[in-house]
């Protein structure tokens, strides 16, 4: 089963704000792989490439395509589902307290007993304590305790696809670019209700044991390019959430259309750098742009 915390772990980008981390010390590699996570969009006057990224990797599972490093030369802009910069704010970590924290009662209040039950087995089997968490919202605790597992199994956002882009867009000089705020992406996230946020803490804390399997076989379809197996493995956990898929997937690719079909609209090459997640599908961007008329092809 693919649940929806690693979900938001791999392709939400808010791995790096969460409370407790555990920071791992390695360095950047990069392969070559045949094909990838990227599409070539255009129009008479414009070229968009986009590109699936996936927000927190190993130093040594960082494929980066031979395409995806030309469209990144040939880009004039890159543009981001948030300011990375913004993200390492103090006012990033302010809204992240403002929305993820519990302000007038305890993750217990919230809570079932039985669901309280298992996150104080699976935080203790973490090396957690309850008065670390107690104060976290579900949906907060279910990213923090996603991101920690893997954390512990070598996995960091320092060498995610988009940090890696968007410290190369720095180095180059290039203009960056955002699609939405972070205060955007944490509301998607707080506004879900309390019960569906429990329900999706149990599904986190029932599956954390199979984490690294479910991982690997995730980055292998996303690492190969094969579209149909990463769409059916990324949104197996939202069979039973329709709501939330609406919220974090759906919602934001429409609200993400007409930026895109701007720089078209514009002369030159633009690289859109998003979570793998927000480009497979039906309602993928790809599939949205294809219904637009633009010419799109796989890389």
């Amino acid at each position: 089963m693919w649940s929806l915390s690693l979900f938001v772990s791999l392709f939400f980008g808010l791995n790096s704000m969460v409370p407790i981390k555990l920071r791992a010390e390695s360095h950047l590699e990069s392969q070559v792989t045949t094909k990838s996570c990227l599409w070539e969009v255009s129009s008479s006057q414009a070229t968009v490439f986009l590109l699936g990224s996936v927000h927190i990797l190993k130093h040594d599972t960082y494929p980066i395509s031979l395409a995806a490093e030309k469209a990144l030369r040939r880009s004039k802009a890159v543009v981001l589902e948030v300011d990375l910069d913004e993200m390492d704010s103090l006012r990033s970590q302010q809204l992240l307290r403002k929305k993820g924290f519990l302000h007038e009662e305890m993750l217990e209040d919230t809570i079932s007993p039985k669901t309280l039950s298992l996150v104080i087995e699976k935080i203790e089997e973490m090396g957690l304590s309850l008065d670390q968490i107690r104060s976290f919202k579900p949906w907060l605790l279910m990213v923090t305790l996603t991101t920690t597992k893997l954390r512990k199994l070598g996995f960091d956002p320092i060498h995610g696809v988009d940090r890696y882009f968007f410290n190369q867009a720095k180095r180059w000089n290039k203009e960056i670019l955002s699609l939405e705020s972070i205060e955007y992406q944490l509301d998607r996230l707080d506004g879900m209700s309390t019960k569906t946020q429990e329900l999706i803490l149990l599904q986190t804390l029932e599956e954390l044991d199979v984490l690294e399997e479910t991982f690997d076989e995730v980055l292998l379809a996303w690492s190969k390019g094969e579209v149909k197996v990463l769409e059916a493995l990324l949104f197996e956990g939202f069979k039973d959430f329709p709501v939330v898929f609406q919220r974090l997937i759906t919602d934001r690719n429409k609200n993400w259309m007409p930026k895109i079909q701007g720089f078209l609209d514009q002369t030159g090459t633009t690289l859109v750098v998003v979570g793998a997640a927000h480009l497979v599908g039906p309602k993928g961007v790809v599939q949205l742009l294809k219904n637009q008329g633009y010419k799109v092809k796989q890389l």
